[in-house]
């Protein structure tokens, strides 16, 4: 395909984001062609590919299959429902060095918001207009969950503070253990979640499944339900709820198989909470060893291998030898 001989049919999209660097501007030119509605051919895309989208081998390269495939999903899905007009997909990135959230479409716009401290009606707000400005009409549920006394994000003029260093060290702290976790992970091979965050209850986890389904569990509420359908075995990096508990690794199996709150567990920091029915490992003691990413994997591991044997769980099929 070339700009100036497109095949029949396909028309050049146009991007105006009133002078913004867009798509275009910053790949090379697409095209759609619309077809029969209900049809496979209802809406096809097209990319002139240039030398500067290829890999060494001459080949198209991945990303720029990715970057098609995200404006076919949303180009696509928009004219099969009757917009007329291109709705391009964002993603959302918090920037803890900068502090800033990024904006980042699939059409090339990028704008930032400060992540300053307003009230998180005001922060709300401007998030909102952010979107709207980009082009995005999105309808969220702004009632937090998984805290006391929750407040609308519209109406909570009560919480305002930011402190840039403490999200900082936050984050960085999440960085610093990811890489274990993903080593960890790496171990199993049976079904495991990715290493992903909690906005709720604020965790890094990582869970492992043996695919039984577990017993049902009498007044659990339907989230829990669905979460704990099939054995588990979990860990995590949790802040805490102070004075209760300091920021902890934790790790628990669900069902809880017996012995498990007798069991031997690494390093020596490491213990079982019968209130909670896990096992913990303070974060400060991993932070202030002489190697927390080796105190950190014994915790991990001896955890699991206490859970997965005392549970029963069929090891060899399970984990990488």
């Amino acid at each position: 395909m070339t700009d100036d001989n497109p095949p029949e049919g396909f028309r050049r999209i146009d991007f105006d984001r009133g002078g913004e660097i867009t798509f275009n501007g910053h790949v090379g030119n697409l095209y759609a062609r619309k077809g029969a509605k209900g049809t496979r051919d209802e809406f096809v895309m097209g990319l002139r590919v240039q030398r500067h989208m290829c890999n060494p081998a001459g080949g198209l390269h991945g990303g720029m299959m990715m970057t098609m495939a995200d404006l076919v999903g949303s180009m696509g899905g928009t004219t099969i429902i009757g917009l007329r007009k291109f709705v391009p997909t964002v993603s959302m990135t918090f920037d803890f060095v900068a502090h800033q959230l990024l904006f980042q479409t699939s059409d090339g716009v990028t704008k930032t918001l400060p992540l300053e401290p307003i009230t998180v009606a005001e922060f709300h707000e401007r998030v909102m207009a952010v979107m709207r400005d980009l082009g995005v009409q999105v309808h969220i549920w702004t009632m937090p969950v998984e805290i006391p006394d929750p407040i609308r994000f519209e109406k909570d003029v009560t919480h305002h503070s930011y402190d840039r260093d403490a999200a900082n060290a936050f984050w960085r702290a999440l960085l610093a253990m990811k890489p274990v976790f993903e080593h960890f992970r790496c171990a199993f091979i049976g079904k495991c979640s990715p290493i992903h965050f909690f906005w709720g209850g604020f965790d890094l986890a990582v869970t492992r499944f043996n695919g039984k389904r577990a017993p049902e569990r009498p007044g659990a509420n339907s989230i829990d339900r669905e979460a704990y359908s099939h054995e588990v075995i979990s860990h995590g990096f949790w802040p805490g709820r102070m004075p209760a508990l300091d920021a902890s690794f934790y790790a628990y199996a669900a069902p809880e198989p017996p012995g498990l709150k007798e069991a031997k567990v690494q390093p020596g920091a490491a213990y079982y909470d019968k209130g909670w029915s896990e096992f913990f490992l303070p974060y400060e003691a991993v932070r202030t060893a002489r190697n927390p990413a080796d105190e950190l994997t014994a915790f991990l591991n001896t955890t699991y291998e206490a859970a997965a044997s005392l549970a029963g769980w069929t090891r060899a099929e399970l984990e990488r030898r």
